[in-house]
């Protein structure tokens, strides 16, 4: 596993965060069209960070990766959701039994919480896209290919299926990627390929966000291309993104009752987003303070920072 913080992954973690804040105040189209690569550059940050032990071409210590990971994702949103719903119920809010099971299922519910069901179907299928990949490159494409083209079309299938595969190809081209140099002509070509698409989209009116649930290939190749251009880029560091990168999960948590607050509010694009930005990482202070100063355990501690 990675022993170092990388400062360019937490920038570019920070970028993505911003773009998803952006993209739950209202923001004008243009902007909320450009920012559209904000969860595919998440997952595909977590491809580039993915690190396992491969022995004989297995992965070693599959299953118990794969839990410890689904617990670092689960116990932090679950622990946050039951505070949530506390709160709600205490203003008067209430919230139907479906919307609280669908919200702790990741599924749906209260909205925002799926894309850590994402995380989770990215984990346990990424090593064995790398497995499949070592056998047979050629397998694993046909094999994505039939997942995409077969003629079935329900929610079951779009959110399970499709979306847990596509994803996991997203983190698969970044866990690639790690293990390649880009030269300038590549940056070049990943930029000139961005604009076009970009120009091609506008052109033709393309609204990227209706290929996005599940994710599609205009979708994709957008956040693709946005990715690998980004992560070319030479970054330095800066405190305040690295900051929201290394703090990503929970400063997403805190931004859900932001959005609330700030849709009360009536407040427009640029004061809705300062808003969240400011409630979110404030919340999220205190909260690295609180952690830090009284809980020692670090079992208890490592769900509550991050």
């Amino acid at each position: 596993m990675i022993s170092t913080r990388n400062n360019k992954i937490d920038v570019l973690r920070g970028v993505a965060l911003i773009c998803i804040f952006i993209a739950h105040v209202n923001p004008p189209s243009v902007v909320f069209q450009l920012r559209n690569f904000d969860v595919v550059l998440m997952v595909f940050i977590s491809g580039v960070c993915f690190s396992f032990n491969f022995i004989g071409g297995k992965v070693e210590n599959y299953i118990q990766s794969i839990i410890k990971r689904i617990k670092r994702i689960v116990y932090p949103v679950w622990l946050f959701l039951t505070l949530f719903f506390i709160v709600q119920f205490a203003l008067m809010n209430t919230y139907s039994l479906k919307e609280v099971l669908l919200s702790y299922s990741l599924i749906s519910g209260i909205g925002f919480v799926w894309i850590f069901r994402v995380f989770i179907c990215v984990s346990i299928l990424l090593p064995l896209f790398i497995v499949i990949e070592n056998k047979s490159w050629f397998g694993l494409g046909v094999a994505i290919l039939i997942v995409n083209l077969m003629p079935l079309s329900n929610k079951i299938y779009d959110v399970f299926i499709i979306q847990s595969v596509n994803y996991t190809l997203i983190a698969f081209l970044g866990y690639k990627l790690k293990q390649l140099k880009l030269s300038n002509y590549q940056r070049l070509f990943c930029f000139l390929l961005v604009c076009i698409v970009l120009l091609s989209f506008f052109y033709l009116g393309v609204d990227i966000q209706n290929y996005k649930y599940p994710p599609q290939l205009l979708y994709l190749l957008y956040g693709i291309l946005m990715s690998i251009f980004l992560y070319s880029l030479k970054i330095s560091g800066n405190r305040y993104i690295e900051f929201l990168g290394r703090n990503s999960m929970w400063l997403y948590l805190w931004h859900i009752p932001a959005i609330q607050m700030a849709d009360g509010l009536s407040l427009d694009f640029l004061s809705s987003f300062a808003f969240v930005l400011f409630f979110s990482v404030v919340i999220c202070k205190i909260q690295i303070f609180l952690v830090n100063k009284f809980i020692a355990n670090k079992r208890v501690s490592i769900f509550l920072l991050g």
